[in-house]
């Protein structure tokens, strides 16, 4: 009875705490109630609170009661269904995004414009809802291929994240079963929140390839515009080349005439658009003084014109493979503000000054006229730097013995990238080198090769420059407390963190939470995994177990890369907010500031529309791996167990780093055990393991790109993994996996 009487009263307490708070983060609710028993403990009452409805997640990891988070008038957002099949909304308030069950979606479709009422997570983790109402709707086509049914013609897309059926309404075009279209869709809403969609055929696609209309319907899915509105294509053909030159240049502290430096661009080969050149100058002490210089995008787009009102609602250029969805119209993006070779260009530099030991001394921050020397791509710039002597004499002098001056600048650039990279991640910052996809395509849009690219030294080199200047940038905003955007990235928290947690203590690493609240805890788990089998699988799951990073006007820090303040300056071609950066910084001159409030709308909507882009690029690679292994079925791949679960394992192939999975029924040979402790699958009778990290041959056996789905077998599983050096440490895997027998084909 007196413990009953103790729980209750705790809850009692817990409640009144928030009440008087109104949030209140798990350790700061503990320290205030007098820290009440264990911890952990403490952590599993509040989870309990959760599920039943007393409490809520806000914004920030805090704690919360239902009214204090608008439940009476629900939270506006952007839906987003992931290729997954999962889908969230981003509430417009910048607040923790919430998880939607398919149940709860009330007839709401991609990108629609939503009401969710917060209700408790049946799984105890991480906000969840329920959509009340749908204000606006997102997708407005999609492609597809018509089907009859019944005395109607339906639309089955192509992998779009639809529930319901699509019927087509009477069209004027003569329309045949199998045929291909572009339809635009018309929603009607009945009583119980159903929706009927109906649809207009706008278009028939009788010489389309399949990959193009795949490629179609992705940018149909995630509402991608890759035609610009008729009067912003117009602004941007009406602006002149370097117009008011020579008044800006006489403006005492305006625009600096850099064009007699030595600066170039650096990117890759088949890029289109060039925002950021660089240059750097030894100084006679030692020192460096490197200059990031930045496409001055904001000369051209001015506050409200319909290019920034088009470029807003965009947020940001969307890759997808094949092809570039810009921000902005390529009279802009390849042209006036790109920096190529040999021509005139406006830009914005930073300037930062170094000691011989690449430490920051001071920094300048201007609009610049600049003519980049060379458009250097990263293969090109490798070559350079790998002809640099790795030991020189001790008369070497690159003044000489380099006469090209970009070479000259390499060469110094070479050594400060080294020295800034070394100080970033002694302060703790996260070092990442997974590798990405470069697929080879024909006319058709069919890829003929894939192949995994690794990052290069050019490639680093170029990213800690922008790094830098970055960071030089929000620093300075911060310091002269001007109203800006900042990049943000929150410490890891809740069923992520979990996980994560478990994850590694099966690796032998133990580590409490406290602890994985200091970025430096993760690069140490890192460091102990370089060069092992497990470093790959390993930045996976501390990629996934990261929070996601976004913008918001209130300065919270970057967890990820160990810095006080960071922000976007570095791609205004491509990205709203630095383009908003550029702004704040000529306005902060002539004492001018943008208002709070539009600041945040626009970190809202840029916010939204990264992730928009990232779901868009990552389902276009995955759709051209698939249609490169569609004619691969029976093939065999070295691969790598990237995860296990009780269905089966998921390889991602090496080379292609596509992603599939062994169904449990595809390993016929034994009958396999699921320790989800351990994350193991275990044979019974012949005692097979198969462990995430292990190196495995599989053979494709089916690929549906249609469903994006790739099913594969184990054919030989390779050397065991061992997660530590050594014998008997904790965590050493002593019952190495034998060598599976291979499957005999069909």
């Amino acid at each position: 009875m007196t413990d009953q009487k103790s729980e209750k009263r705790l809850r009692q307490d817990i409640i009144a705490a928030i009440t008087a708070a109104g949030k209140l983060r798990t350790r700061e609710l503990y320290n205030r109630l007098q820290r009440p028993g264990n911890y952990e403990n403490f952590k599993i009452r509040l989870t309990a609170l959760l599920r039943e409805g007393e409490i809520l997640r806000a914004a920030k990891r805090t704690w919360c009661l239902p009214q204090s988070v608008a439940a009476a008038n629900g939270i506006s957002g952007v839906l987003h269904l992931t290729s997954s099949g999962k889908a969230f909304v981003m509430p417009e308030d910048g607040s923790e995004r919430m998880f939607i069950r398919r149940v709860d979606l009330g007839g709401a479709v991609q990108g629609d414009t939503v009401q969710v009422r917060p209700q408790a997570p049946q799984r105890g983790a991480g906000a969840e809802g329920r959509v009340t109402a749908i204000l606006q709707r997102g997708l407005k086509q999609l492609v597809g291929r018509i089907e009859r049914y019944g005395r109607r013609f339906v639309l089955v897309p192509y992998g779009a994240p639809l529930t319901g059926t699509v019927f087509i309404r009477h069209s004027q075009l003569a329309l045949e079963e199998g045929m291909h279209v572009l339809v635009r869709l018309i929603y009607r809403e009945e009583r119980a929140q159903r929706t009927v969609i109906e649809a207009d055929v706008i278009r028939t696609y009788a010489e389309a390839s399949r990959a193009e209309l795949l490629q179609e319907t992705i940018r149909c899915t995630w509402l991608l515009e890759a035609d610009f509105p008729e009067a912003v294509l117009q602004e941007a053909e009406q602006l002149d080349e370097l117009v008011q030159l020579q008044t800006d240049l006489e403006k005492p502290l305006e625009r600096r005439d850099l064009r007699h430096w030595t600066l170039f661009t650096i990117d890759p080969d088949d890029a289109r658009d060039f925002d950021d050149a660089v240059s750097l100058e030894p100084l006679p002490d030692g020192g460096y003084r490197l200059g990031v210089h930045i496409a001055d995008v904001s000369h051209y787009v001015r506050p409200g014109c319909k290019l920034d009102q088009e470029a807003l609602q965009r947020g940001t250029s969307v890759y997808l493979v094949g092809e570039v969805i810009p921000m902005l119209p390529h009279r802009l993006s390849t042209d006036l503000c790109s920096l190529r070779e040999g021509e005139d260009r406006y830009a914005m530099t930073c300037l930062i000054d170094y000691d011989r030991q690449g430490r920051r001394r001071s920094y300048e921050l201007f609009p610049s006229l600049i003519c980049s020397a060379r458009r250097l791509d990263y293969k090109a710039a490798q070559v350079i730097l790998e002809g640099f002597p790795l030991t020189q004499r001790q008369d070497y002098d690159p003044q000489k013995e380099l006469a090209d001056p970009v070479e000259r600048s390499l060469y110094y650039m070479n050594h400060l990238f080294r020295k800034l990279l070394r100080h970033r991640l002694r302060a703790g910052s996260l070092d990442f080198s997974t590798p990405e996809p470069r697929f080879q395509l024909d006319e058709e849009g069919v890829p003929v090769s894939v192949k995994a690219i690794h990052q290069m030294d050019s490639n680093r080199l170029i990213e800690e420059f922008m790094l830098a200047a970055n960071r030089v940038v929000a620093e300075h905003l911060l310091a002269t407390d001007v109203p800006a955007i900042f990049r943000i990235h929150d410490v890891p928290s809740g069923e992520k963190l979990l996980s994560f947690t478990e994850f590694i203590r099966h690796l032998g690493v133990d580590v409490d939470e406290e602890a994985l609240r200091n970025v430096i805890t993760w690069q140490q788990i890192l460091q102990q995994f370089r060069g092992k089998e497990l470093e790959l699988v390993l930045q996976q799951v501390v990629l996934r177990s990261m929070m996601k990073a976004g913008y918001g006007v209130e300065n919270r820090g970057h967890f990820g890369l160990a810095f006080e303040a960071y922000t976007h300056f570095t791609s205004p071609i491509r990205r709203y907010p630095d383009l908003l950066i550029h702004r704040i910084l000529k306005q902060q001159a002539h004492g001018e500031t943008l208002a709070e409030r539009e600041l945040k709308r626009a970190a809202q909507i840029s916010s939204t529309r990264e992730i928009n882009a990232m779901e868009a690029e990552r389902e276009s690679i995955k759709v051209k791996q698939l249609l490169y292994l569609e004619d691969q079925v029976g093939e065999r791949f070295r691969g790598i167990i990237r995860g296990i679960q009780r269905f089966g394992l998921f390889v991602e192939l090496e080379e292609i780093l596509a992603d599939g999975l062994v169904p449990v029924a595809a390993l016929a040979d034994d009958y396999y055990v699921y320790d989800e402790k351990a994350w193991t699958l275990t044979g019974r009778k012949q005692g097979v393991r198969f462990m995430i990290g292990q190196p495995v041959v599989v053979e494709v056996t089916r690929c549906s790109v249609d469903e994006r789905k790739l099913d594969l077998k184990i054919v030989e599983s390779l050397e065991p993994v061992s997660y530590h050096d050594g014998d008997n440490k904790k965590g050493q895997m002593t019952d190495d996996p034998v060598k599976v027998k291979p499957q005999r084909q069909a």
